[in-house]
């Protein structure tokens, strides 16, 4: 697990923080930890924005992979999403959902305006 997702999740269970300050600690994680590409951040932004254009969940990881223009990334088992998943012990604010021939992702409810305002439009 993330040292980040890790801290900011023992602070959200143990309500020390709310659901705003725990989208926002991670969030913050994420960008003080971006690598060159910045994967997490631009697959973040990619998902967020194909909801706001389509209005529809759950969204393909492979949309999420083209709206964030990756060239040389293609990672199939989190899409650039992983610090946000329930996967190793994550965030568990967005949900992955595995079909046969695809995987698919949608805001867990309770987090998804607040994910949106932080990630969005901060």
């Amino acid at each position: 697990m993330l040292v980040y997702v890790k801290r900011a999740k023992e602070l959200y269970k143990n309500h020390k923080i709310n659901d705003i300050e725990y989208v926002g600690l991670v969030w913050a994680g994420i960008k003080y930890n971006a690598e060159t590409e910045h994967v997490v951040e631009k697959a973040t932004i990619a998902f967020l924005e194909l909801y706001e254009q389509n209005n529809i969940m759950p969204i393909k990881g492979a949309s999420i992979i083209s709206r964030a223009g990756f060239s040389n990334y293609n990672n199939h088992n989190s899409h650039g999403l992983w610090p946000w998943l329930q996967k190793n012990g994550n965030a568990d604010i967005i949900k992955q959902i595995k079909e046969s021939d695809e995987t698919l992702y949608s805001v867990n409810d309770s987090f998804f305006d607040i994910l949106q305002k932080i990630c969005l439009y901060k």
